[in-house]
């Protein structure tokens, strides 16, 4: 029951409420998390979502800018 409640924790509320705050859409944070763990491990997971805003902030300025 506790791992049951770690993955759905971990793969579905989490994601929803960042997208909320973060305006971001909660599948693109899944899959940042995943991309990142695979590729820089624990570190990876910590950093994912803060690199993701800072990627998204720095598209929506040039965006706006053009």
């Amino acid at each position: 029951g506790i791992l049951d409640l770690s993955i759905l924790d971990g793969y579905v509320i989490s994601p929803i409420i960042y997208s909320k705050g973060s305006k971001l859409h909660p599948l693109l944070i899944i899959l940042s998390i995943y991309v990142s763990s695979s590729l820089f491990g624990s570190i990876g997971v910590v950093l994912a979502i803060p690199f993701l805003i800072v990627i998204n902030v720095f598209l929506r300025f040039i965006k706006e800018k053009n």
